[in-house]
């Protein structure tokens, strides 16, 4: 049931109340939010609390890296599943990992992975220190055969310096090694070809097995071929301790067949591994929904947390500035200092960020001095801001939007019409919708809003003159009237019960009024619609 919004005090603004069920309800405090994959899937669910996980670990890992908005991503994921649930026996050998992308409290993760395109999968070896450890798998297959079998072959070629010392033995078993470790136990020998997978997946269905060996012996080894009278491949034999050789009685030789049948040997037993749930278990919290109390008003406290947001963000994106987004950050922190509402405290913080990127921003600016500027910006201001701020710009205000997403566009969306007020015609150039574009393609370049800015000609960009054009292209390019090229559908915005006039219903499709829609904008954020 939808929780409804108690009123905390008399007379306390409605939105301060949303705001604060957004704090208390937030994914970013709990548990950064729900998973695209259930607590069914044998998948470990990686944030910023159980990332050291990945590291100083017995295991390898396999990580993906996802963004929940990516059609890519959506896309990979029964592959990503499925092979998870095959694989999962694997574990504590190998163990799959997943990283939203797509959710802000991955981001600097992601960053520090170097992750640019979803779905990435990268390999970290056992007792792997740091991000910079992870190999990325050039080209990620899309069945989980071949998934499966390009995963082997690269722990294969890195064995020496990442295979854990007491992982099972993937390498083909040689006579030498057969005489000296192999006689006296009990011992599974699967007969192949060098470019099967066949022994090295059985071996690795059998790591969570005591009390037998499996080893894979190729096909060139004329020894132990003629030693276990070997005439065709693949083939399974069991080597005794009395050293004969019994092949295994199966009706083919399918991977399955070979570890049902090993696992029923008298002695072979499993060790005491919970695969019911993956290893490390994880609380994923559904935040309780809430009935917005007034989604026709913006609420000052909102945008200001909006604000000191995605400041805080462009330092935990990026561990350097280029010259092209040092710009970007020059233009965004401009258009707010210009066009922010003055009766806000953050205005005071935006001017001075703006007077210290004057002097001070260049080319050679480091992550670490762009830190100290934000926090410089806020001393002497009689105004309390949060070390780092939670962006809950549209916790339960529509859904479907991500909440950086759907934060940005507020924020771009009131700019743009404070700029068109306030020149009242005097220069009808816009400022805001070129540091929109240059803001999202460099600092959110992965957003499918900064995917649709990057596809507008730059001619097309600088041509947008009228700021009332430039209002509804930006909206257009947020939320505004969907393509055939959107990754993933848009969330339309505004809905009709917000603007009636904006759009009608026309051969099941939805067309949008352009001078409705306008007029509602900028009623919608303007001076006076922002309690």
């Amino acid at each position: 049931m939808p929780r409804r919004l108690p009123r905390v005090g008399p007379g306390l603004p409605a939105c301060l109340v949303l705001l604060a069920a957004a704090c208390l309800f937030s994914p970013l405090s709990q548990a950064c939010g729900v998973s695209r994959y259930g607590p069914h899937d044998p998948v470990v669910e990686l944030q910023p609390d159980t990332l050291q996980s990945l590291f100083f670990s017995r295991s390898a890992w396999v990580v993906q890296f996802y963004a929940r908005w990516s059609a890519a991503s959506a896309a990979f994921a029964p592959t990503w599943r499925a092979l998870a649930q095959d694989i999962k026996d694997w574990r504590p050998t190998l163990k799959l990992g997943v990283i939203d992308c797509g959710k802000m409290c991955n981001e600097k993760m992601c960053s520090d992975f170097e992750v640019t395109t979803y779905p990435t999968v990268k390999f970290l070896k056992p007792s792997s220190t740091y991000a910079g450890d992870g190999i990325k798998l050039e080209e990620i297959k899309d069945d989980p055969q071949s998934l499966r079998e390009a995963i082997i072959t690269f722990a294969e070629s890195h064995l020496t310096s990442w295979w854990s010392p007491d992982a099972p033995l993937l390498a083909p078993l040689s006579t030498t090694e057969f005489v000296d470790s192999i006689q006296g136990r009990k011992v599974a020998l699967i007969f192949e070809g060098e470019d099967s997978f066949l022994g090295r997946e059985v071996i690795l269905d059998m790591a969570q097995y005591e009390n037998i060996v499996v080893r894979r012996v190729l096909k060139s080894n004329a020894e132990l071929v003629t030693r276990c009278k070997v005439t065709t491949f693949p083939s399974g034999f069991l080597y005794s301790s009395k050293g004969s050789c019994t092949p295994i009685p199966l009706a083919n030789n399918s991977r399955s067949f070979y570890t049902d049948f090993l696992r029923t040997l008298p002695g072979v037993q499993r060790e005491i591994i919970d695969t019911s749930k993956p290893p490390i278990a994880e609380t994923k919290a559904t935040p309780d929904s809430w009935e917005v109390a007034d989604r026709t008003q913006l609420c000052m406290a909102d945008l200001e947390y909006v604000v000191l947001c995605s400041l805080h963000r462009t330092e935990e994106r990026l561990a350097n500035f280029t010259e092209e987004r040092l710009s970007a950050l020059k233009q965004y922190v401009h258009i707010l200092a210009k066009y922010f509402p003055e009766r806000s405290a953050v205005h005071n913080y935006l001017h001075k960020l703006e007077v210290w990127q004057e002097s001070n921003l260049s080319i050679n600016i480091s992550r670490e001095e762009w830190i100290e500027a934000l926090k410089a910006a806020k001393e002497g201001l009689n105004a309390s801001f949060p070390e780092t701020p939670e962006c809950v710009g549209c916790q339960g205000n529509i859904p479907g939007f991500e909440s950086y997403l759907c934060s940005l566009r507020i924020i771009f969306h009131l700019l743009a019409v404070q700029e068109a007020l306030k020149s009242d015609g005097a220069n009808p150039s816009s400022e805001v919708f070129p540091a929109a574009r240059e803001f999202m393609t460099n600092f959110y370049f992965y957003s499918p809003a900064a995917k649709r800015f990057a596809s507008l000609p730059a001619e097309f960009i600088t041509e947008v003159k009228d700021q009332d054009e430039a209002i509804f292209q930006l909206w257009s390019t947020f939320t505004g009237a969907e393509s055939k090229d959107d990754e993933i559908p848009r969330t339309l915005w505004p809905s009709q019960d917000l603007c009636p006039s904006c759009s009608e219903i026309v051969n099941e499709k939805i067309m949008w009024k352009k001078a409705a829609v306008l007029n509602f904008l900028k009623k919608h954020f303007s001076m006076d619609n922002i309690s």
